[in-house]
């Protein structure tokens, strides 16, 4: 880590918790993973500052090199801790244990620990699509990815993409032109917006959604941000639709992490002897996609909401060992004799049907009759 990494961190306008984070965040090597971990055994970015080496080093993944590297970040963030800033960029510091960090996204392999998220409406409530695909779309691929994402915004629906040239920038402007929301994540930092070109879109979208990073503000985009990008795309929705992709790209990695996340993945199919349109052909031939066929389609299958009648027994031995009282993950597991990762994924999907409400720090309580 050198001076122009954490240059950044001696302008920033928070509390001492989010000066914290924003050191974490600036550490290489430290990854979601290791981050989740601290996270998970000190409950707050601050606490993890304020403990002795000794103690972080006792966590799994925690080297003597990354406790150095995270004491000269925290150094750097106070230099000018007391400096007047402005917050009308609306910038804030989420990490995995906070009320607002996306909901789908917990769920995921490895989700950000820490991200920074820019805009007016930094709350992912209702129902998330992804819709990518190539930066060199046809005429025929801008005219799908518009319409569609139009119509979907039109009903309420969230429309998740990556900011870049081409189908992911006309499903953007799409969806604010529908009068909805729409979230743009990042492959570089909340200062090093990339594609550069995308910043009256991005302005745009900041309006109605949000930015989402999990890399340091000035971090400039490079080649392996993209996949960790891709894997946020379609781990905050419950759904990707593709619409146009060459053989090799990025549209059809975020498919793919899509499918081992086991969301829903959809391609449009494509014209004959289209270029751009043979990865989402593929898709639908070898079975990892389903063929798109309308909006409204698309929409019954995915309105189903858990209800009384449709709780498994399993749902409901869950559900009875919650009260109004937070009980904490690691002891649901403990009590129910689960791993943690398949009751997270049990629990979202009964947070969907309004039955559970989940608190900071993973505790969880009943928000719905059984």
């Amino acid at each position: 880590m050198d001076r122009e990494d954490t240059r950044v961190l001696e302008h920033l306008p928070f509390s001492e918790e989010q000066r914290a984070r924003a050191a974490i965040l600036s550490v290489e090597g430290m990854g979601p993973i290791r981050t989740v971990r601290l996270l998970d055994r000190f409950g707050s970015a601050s606490i993890i500052i304020e403990s002795k080496d000794e103690e972080l080093i006792a966590v799994d993944g925690i080297s003597p090199e990354l406790v150095q590297n995270l004491r000269k970040a925290w150094s750097f963030s106070g230099m000018e801790k007391n400096r007047a800033s402005d917050r009308s960029e609306r910038r804030i510091l989420l990490t995995i244990n906070d009320a607002d960090y996306p909901q789908m996204l917990r769920s995921i392999y490895a989700p950000p620990a820490i991200a920074w998220v820019q805009g007016e409406n930094t709350r992912t409530s209702g129902r998330c699509i992804a819709i990518v695909g190539t930066r060199r779309p046809s005429a025929y691929g801008k005219s799908i990815a518009y319409s569609l994402a139009y119509e979907l915004a039109s009903n309420g629906i969230t429309i998740v993409s990556g900011l870049a040239y081409g189908i992911d920038s006309v499903a953007h402007q799409a969806s604010l032109d529908a009068g909805g929301k729409t979230i743009a994540i990042l492959g570089s930092g909340l200062n090093r917006l990339y594609p550069a070109y995308h910043r009256r879109l991005a302005d745009k979208i900041c309006v109605r959604g949000f930015l989402f990073s999990e890399f340091p503000l000035d971090m400039t985009a490079k080649p392996g941000h993209f996949p960790r990008r891709n894997r946020i795309i379609s781990g905050m929705s419950e759904a990707t639709i593709v619409v146009e992709a060459y053989e090799k790209g990025g549209a059809l990695l975020t498919a793919r992490m899509a499918l081992d996340q086991n969301r829903e993945v959809y391609a449009v199919p494509g014209q004959l002897g289209n270029p751009a349109a043979e990865g989402t052909n593929h898709l639908i031939q070898n079975g990892e996609a389903q063929l798109f066929t309308s909006v409204s389609d698309l929409i019954e299958e995915l309105q189903m909401e858990p209800d009384e009648t449709q709780l498994s027994a399993t749902d409901l031995t869950l559900l009875q060992s919650l009260s109004v009282t937070p009980t904490h993950i690691d002891d649901l597991a403990d009590h129910l004799c689960e791993s943690t990762s398949q009751l997270l994924i049990q629990l979202l999907r009964l947070e969907c049907g309004g039955k559970v409400r989940q608190l900071p720090g993973k505790y969880f309580v009943q928000s719905g009759s059984i």
